[in-house]
């Protein structure tokens, strides 16, 4: 790796914002897609592209899509790996969304051959346990 690349997983990212939900405890999906996704290799410094896909059950709050858009774009100037990036995404939104569930899928755009797709589940633990 080179010395001029930002450490792995080091970035700011703009803050994701919320709107109200006016349908809370309304049983349905929000699903938001993007292939406009691309972060640095840490390995290598070139950039990976990424589809992504995120699902979640509103509870309280939704995002807020110009928000979402603007941070996904931030990762540009990022040095993750696949694994980060979905960790972080998944927590960063279910830090400030507050759903019932969210999953995410990433997907790596081919590289050298070999198709990578990374799926992460949250679940909100019920809070009368």
């Amino acid at each position: 790796m080179s010395d001029d690349l930002p450490k792995r997983g080091e970035i700011e990212l703009p803050p994701l914002e919320t709107m109200v939900n006016l349908y809370p405890g309304t049983d349905y999906v929000s699903e938001h897609t993007t292939d406009e996704l691309i972060a640095l290799c840490p390995m290598s410094g070139l950039p990976d592209y990424y589809s992504l896909i995120l699902r979640y059950g509103p509870d309280k709050r939704i995002i807020e899509l110009k928000s979402l858009k603007l941070y996904l774009v931030a990762f540009k100037d990022a040095c993750m790996l696949h694994e980060d990036i979905i960790n972080r995404i998944v927590e960063d939104l279910v830090e400030v969304v507050e759903p019932m569930w969210l999953e995410a899928e990433l997907e790596v755009a081919v590289r050298g051959g070999i198709e990578t797709r990374l799926y992460r589940m949250w679940v909100r633990e019920d809070e009368d346990q």
